[in-house]
Parts: C-alpha cells; sequence; structure tokens
C-alpha cells in the first residue's frame, strides 16, 4: 500500500523535529562541527585520500562547498593535501592523525550521548531505526541525485 499523503505529512514533522534536534545537538560547544565537516572527515577516513571533487560528489555537496570547507580543515590541521598519482596537476584531500583524532572524538561523544538519551532502547529498536532511516536517506539521496523517487528494498540499503 503506498504512503498516504496524511501519513507523509506527520512523517516530514516528525523529520524536521528531528532535524531541529539534531541542530541544536551540534551547537553544543566542545564538539560543535558542522555536517560538512563531518561528512568530509568521514568521506576521507572510509574511502581514503580523494580528489575534492570526488569528496564533494561522495557526500553531496556542491564543489564550491567542499573547497571552504577543506581549506578551513586543513588551517586546523585535520586533513592534508596529497599529490594525486594519477594527475601531477591534481591533489586529493587525506585524513591525517589529528583528523582521525578529533572525528573518533567526535563519534565517541555522539554515541555516548545516544547510549545515555536512549537509554529505553535496545539493539533491536536500534537495527529497526537504521534499517528505516538507511531507507529514507537513500531515498532521499536519489531524489536529490536523479529528481526521481523511487522504491528501495531493504536488501539493497543492507548491502551499502
Amino acid at each position: 500500500m503506498p504512503l498516504t499523503d496524511a501519513r507523509a505529512r506527520e512523517l516530514l514533522g516528525v523529520l524536521s523535529g528531528f532535524s531541529r534536534s539534531l541542530q541544536a545537538l551540534a551547537r553544543n560547544r566542545e564538539h560543535t562541527v558542522s555536517n560538512t565537516r563531518i561528512g568530509i572527515l568521514k568521506a576521507v577516513r572510509d574511502a581514503g585520500p580523494l580528489r575534492l571533487g570526488d569528496l564533494a560528489a561522495r557526500i553531496g555537496i556542491a564543489a564550491s562547498v567542499a573547497t571552504r570547507t577543506v581549506q578551513a580543515l586543513e588551517a586546523e590541521g585535520l586533513v592534508e593535501r596529497a599529490a594525486d598519482p594519477d594527475d601531477a596537476r591534481a591533489y586529493r584531500i587525506a585524513l591525517n592523525d589529528a583528523g582521525r583524532d578529533a572525528l573518533r572524538a567526535r563519534e565517541e561523544w555522539t554515541a555516548a550521548l545516544l547510549r545515555e538519551h536512549l537509554d529505553d532502547w535496545d539493539d533491536a529498536d536500534a537495527a529497526t531505526a537504521v534499517e528505516i532511516l538507511g531507507r529514507l536517506e537513500h531515498a532521499v539521496r536519489e531524489f536529490g541525485r536523479t529528481g526521481q523517487a523511487g522504491p528501495i528494498a531493504t536488501a539493497q540499503v543492507a548491502a551499502r
């Protein structure tokens, strides 16, 4: 059965509230790092050194935003530019030890915060949330990439 208009609106309301809550969480002074910065740090950690354009595409941001953010991360000593072995004119962005440490600290802090505030959740609840939010993220990303919404099977998300 397709999603009804009423349920879609209800979902949108919950997601809007969820987004506001995440933004409030991100304003924590000790651990304030923008989602774009975290996305870049995670992308280069997970994929290894990336060209700027590939990095921007991987996390779904404009190249100009990637450029400014990488410059700031580089100035803070969290990433480094490395020569591109495939193209002497290009460079790749690489995570350094300070960037790995900063990302690990942020992830540990966030995980502890979640465990503290989701103390009535068990691993099964979290697994269900991961599955559903993963499907939602994929559908939204696909819509942003193609301009067309489309269904996705849970197995496709689990395979990512």
